[in-house]
């Protein structure tokens, strides 16, 4: 994974970035949650289910971020 951010909980409410899954209200409320890209999600599971989406769970290994995050969002296609 490339592209990571960590972003304040208002970042929804700032930028608007329709979703296809989740709330905005409460997408990026804990910094555990993750918000993906369609595309991405694709890549992951393939067709996407939101029963499937519903708090999986990604393990992110690397030098800004190590740790386990649930989905909490997906966001049409525009990363």
């Amino acid at each position: 994974m490339n592209d990571f951010y960590l972003v304040s909980p208002d970042f929804l409410h700032v930028f608007d970035i329709p979703l296809l899954y989740g709330d905005k209200n409460e997408a990026v409320q804990r910094k555990e949650q993750i918000l993906i890209s369609e595309s991405f999600a694709r890549q992951l599971f393939g067709e996407i289910d939101n029963e499937i989406l519903n708090a999986q769970e990604i393990r992110i290994e690397g030098r800004r971020c190590t740790g386990t995050y649930f989905i909490s969002a997906e966001a049409s296609s525009w990363a």
